[in-house]
């Protein structure tokens, strides 16, 4: 998704508010700059990333509820 030229979805990652999707990929998508944009905000504790180890992921989250 994009809007005025920027990647949408590629900032919200940037910023610490979403995760990169850790499920099979669409075929020929890159996700490179998704990962090194994570791995980013990750190291910058950015967003949901300032919890340091108390973050749970939405997938970690549904595993605990299905459990």
């Amino acid at each position: 998704m994009a809007a005025h030229g920027k990647n949408l979805n590629l900032e919200m990652v940037k910023s610490g508010f979403v995760e990169v999707y850790r499920g099979d990929p669409v075929s020929g998508q890159d996700l490179a700059p998704y990962w090194k944009a994570e791995e980013q905000a990750r190291a910058g504790k950015r967003g949901m990333w300032a919890q340091g180890d108390k973050h749970l992921s939405a997938r970690e989250w549904r595993k605990m509820q299905r459990g």
